[in-house]
């Protein structure tokens, strides 16, 4: 069985439960790296599943020190790595 890899890019909350309804791993970017944020309360449903996030984004935003355990930093040549996986990649 292949893997699913569903991309965020957006703080969009359906977008986000639609993602989470397809049992995949996420990856986050731009500014749904917010999602991120151990510091806001609900976000802690991600904990459950395998979460990448672009580690300049993360930067970007100031979220280095506040991340969820399970966050996964990425560098672009990991990102292109992750995309070309073999997983069936969904852009949300």
């Amino acid at each position: 069985m292949v893997s699913k890899l569903v991309v965020l890019n957006t703080m969009d909350d359906k977008m986000l439960e639609r993602a989470l309804g397809m049992k995949a791993e996420l990856l986050l970017m731009q500014d749904a790296v917010l999602y991120a944020n151990k510091r806001i309360e609900e976000n802690n449903r991600l904990v459950a599943y395998t979460v990448y996030a672009v580690k300049q984004d993360i930067m970007k935003r100031g979220l280095g020190d506040r991340l969820l355990d399970n966050i996964k930093l990425i560098d672009t040549g990991e990102f292109v790595d992750l995309l070309f996986s073999g997983k069936t990649v969904i852009n949300l």
